[in-house]
């Protein structure tokens, strides 16, 4: 008999975002398993795994509260791909992505615990959700340790509600203090208090990095196993020659002072170019560029933002470059945030076939990761830049001698299969 497995999440599970992306990669070609999927947003899912799905929306809540029409909808996905199409839905995504911009900018944590409060008082826990969870019978819950709050409660009820077996996801550091400040302070307090008893419910933690691992594991008192996206290597090829001029790309966000670190990138490679274009950099991103990412970032023919693409042609992107990257901010702030992170981005670069570069302190989880990988170039120190880009571009062999060493490495250590095959293990024992 088949196996029914609930994933929940903030966002949809669609290809084109981090969290749907490394959905599919965990869960893609698994055998005698149907998926569905709970999402909390306005945007719709999109991937080849799961059979269905159950959306609460903001909006829904709002309804719910005036007008009295039950939050949460079932959704095929006919219903899905007719509603892609329709005017109504595509305004009311855009209005919601503008919302989610400018909420990300600013960082209003009583903007916060307003949208919090919405969801304590929304009633989403209702009939039309019970009837979901109770027709298609779960044996299990997935969902990401993350905020908001409103997310953690919604997977402790639904695992409440079907018995099933819940496993935990923390993808980055969600649990420690980092800021002191009153009113982030007190949120933070809440959230900690809403995943601690998230874990405590869960049946099994997993961690994305080495050292959030061994840290949170004395937090919850519980192992959590280390679990890192899976690479694919079906379509790649062994690179034969250097691109002229050489390629730099980077696919990820700039948040985090990331763009910062790029901006350095973007000088160094200007400088190298004051006799004739011998490198570019090319930057994919989601990120709204503003007026001063636009200064820092674009710089004609040496560096551009190229803006957002389908995760696909992102992937035949890398696989074109010479050399793809990886960034981490030196700044106090960015790396309390991001030490124990693992970026889903570096496995995206692992199974590029390209070589890799990283830029970054060597106290964050990622890039004390890559020091370890044959072949990787890291760069901890941003004096170093100039000289290391300069040295790439007048010993151009290195990028196919390192890329060759790096995709053995990725091979052993994160080949797709094998991540799936331990994953459905630990499912079903």
């Amino acid at each position: 008999m088949k196996k029914n497995i609930l994933v929940i999440s903030t966002s949809p599970w669609n290809d084109t975002n981090s969290s749907g992306n490394t959905f599919s990669n965990f869960f893609g070609n698994w055998d005698n398993t149907n998926f569905y999927s709970i999402f909390l947003r306005q945007d719709l899912p999109q991937n080849l795994v799961c059979k269905g799905y159950f959306q609460i929306t903001e909006k829904q809540l709002v309804k719910q509260l005036l007008c009295q029409k039950k939050a949460g909808r079932t959704m095929s996905k006919d219903e899905i791909n007719a509603l892609e199409k329709s005017l109504n839905h595509i305004k009311s995504r855009e209005t919601e992505r503008k919302f989610l911009n400018f909420f990300r900018k600013n960082r209003s944590y009583l903007a916060i615990f307003a949208r919090e409060l919405l969801w304590k008082i929304g009633r989403w826990n209702n009939q039309n959700l019970d009837d979901f969870l109770l027709q298609n019978k779960f044996d299990y819950v997935f969902a990401f340790a993350a905020e908001p709050i409103y997310l953690q409660s919604i997977v402790q009820y639904c695992q409440k509600k079907t018995n099933a077996k819940l496993f935990l996801f923390f993808a980055d550091d969600i649990y420690t203090y980092k800021s002191f400040r009153p009113v982030r302070l007190l949120y933070k307090m809440f959230l900690r208090h809403s995943i601690a008893k998230s874990a405590k419910q869960a049946d099994k933690l997993y961690g994305a990095s080495i050292e959030l691992c061994k840290e949170y594991a004395n937090h919850f008192n519980k192992e959590i196993k280390l679990l890192y996206k899976g690479c694919e290597f079906k379509h790649i090829k062994s690179k034969l020659s250097v691109s002229t001029p050489i390629k730099l790309s980077y696919a990820g966000n700039l948040y985090y002072g990331r763009w910062k670190v790029l901006e350095l990138i973007a000088d160094a490679v200007e400088k190298i170019n004051h006799n004739g274009i011998n490198m570019i950099l090319e930057i994919y991103t989601t990120t709204t560029i503003t007026s001063e990412l636009d200064t820092a970032l674009n710089r004609g023919e040496s560096s551009k933002v190229m803006g957002e693409k389908p995760y696909d042609e992102i992937k035949e992107i890398l696989a074109d470059s010479d050399f793809v990257l990886h960034v981490e901010s030196f700044g106090k702030k960015e790396i309390a945030k991001t030490r124990l992170s693992f970026s889903t981005k570096i496995i995206d670069c692992l199974q590029s076939g390209s070589c890799i570069m990283a830029v970054g302190p060597d106290s964050v989880s990622s890039i004390k990761y890559l020091q370890k990988v044959d072949g990787a170039i890291v760069i901890t120190e941003l004096a170093n830049i100039h000289r290391v880009l300069t040295d790439l571009a007048e010993n151009k062999s290195q990028a196919l001698e390192r890329a060759k060493l790096t995709n053995k490495y990725a091979r052993h250590f994160h080949e797709i299969n094998n991540v799936r095959q331990h994953l459905q293990a630990d499912f079903t024992h």
